[in-house]
C-alpha cells in the first residue's frame, strides 16, 4: 500500500547553492518520510501563503533574510539556514525541522499541563517533549535539566509522576502518533523517521507502555487520546497519588 504524499516544507532561500543544500538535508534524510518536498517562496508574502496552506508546518528561512517582525507574523517556528551551510550541518538542521513540525500542539499541551501541574512537573515535561523527535535516554533528560539521574528519579517520585523511563516512552509514542496524524503517514513510517530501527520495535514499545497495539490507540483517539494519557501521567490527581 502506497503512503500518501508528504506535506511540503515552505522555505524562503534565495541562493541556488543554499537551495540545493536545503533540498539535500530534507529530501534525502529521514524527515522526507514526514515532510517535503521543499516549496520555495519568492518573498515573505508567498511564504505566508504556503504556511497557511498547511497549518503546523515550520518555515525555513535563510539566516540573512530573517526578520523578527516578519517571522512573528508567520505564527509558526522558523528554522534558519546558515549562510555557509556545510554537509555536516544537515543532520542538525533536519532534526530542528522535525522538532518544529506541529509545534503548536505541544505548546497547547504544555499550557494545559501548566493549569494542572506545578512548575517542576512542567519543566520536566517540556524537556522530554522537546526531545521526542529523536531517540533519547533518561541520562540525557537529566543532563539537560541540570540534574543527576538519581535526582530526576527522586523528583518524579516526589511529584507522583511515573518513572522517567516511562515518561520518555510516552513522549516518544505521543510524538510518533502526533506527527503521523499531521502528515497523513502510517505510524510505522513516522516511527522509522524518528529513529526506530523497524516498525515492530515501535509496536512493542506501544504495547509495553500502554497495553495496546498502535491500531487500538488510534481507535481510542490517537494523538488526542495520548495527550490526555500524558497529561494524567504528568499531573496526577490527589486521588491517583494517594495525597489528600
Amino acid at each position: 500500500m502506497t503512503s500518501p504524499p508528504t506535506p511540503p516544507l515552505p522555505a524562503l532561500v534565495r541562493g541556488a547553492e543554499l537551495r540545493r543544500w536545503v533540498r539535500m538535508a530534507v529530501e534525502l534524510g529521514p524527515a522526507s518520510r514526514i515532510i517535503g518536498p521543499v516549496a520555495f517562496a519568492h518573498g515573505w508574502e508567498e511564504l505566508q501563503a504556503l504556511v497557511l496552506r498547511r497549518p503546523g508546518s515550520p518555515a525555513v528561512v535563510e539566516r540573512r533574510m530573517l526578520s523578527s517582525r516578519r517571522s512573528a507574523r508567520l505564527g509558526v517556528p522558523v528554522v534558519p539556514v546558515p549562510g555557509a551551510a556545510k554537509a555536516r550541518d544537515a543532520e542538525a538542521f533536519e532534526s530542528t525541522v522535525l522538532q518544529s513540525i506541529d509545534a503548536g500542539s505541544v505548546t497547547s499541551f504544555l499550557e494545559r499541563l501548566g493549569r494542572r501541574a506545578d512548575a517542576e512537573g512542567g519543566r520536566i515535561a517540556a524537556q522530554i517533549l522537546s526531545m521526542g523527535h529523536r531517540p533519547f535516554t533518561v541520562p540525557e533528560v537529566a543532563a539537560a535539566l541540570g540534574l543527576s539521574q538519581s535526582t530526576l528519579s527522586r523528583r518524579c517520585a516526589a511529584l507522583g509522576l511515573p518513572g522517567a523511563k516511562a515518561l520518555v516512552s510516552l513522549a516518544r509514542i505521543f510524538t510518533v502518533e502526533r506527527l503521523a496524524e499531521w502528515s497523513g503517514q502510517p505510524s510505522g513510517v513516522v516511527a522509522a523517521a524518528l529513529g526506530f530501527s523497524n516498525p515492530s520495535n515501535y509496536r512493542r514499545l506501544v504495547r509495553r507502555t500502554l497495553g495496546a497495539a498502535p491500531s487500538a490507540v488510534r481507535e481510542q483517539g490517537g494523538a488526542s487520546h495520548l495527550s490526555q494519557v500524558l497529561l494524567d501521567a504528568l499531573a496526577p490527581t490527589p486521588a491517583a497519588t494517594g495525597r489528600t
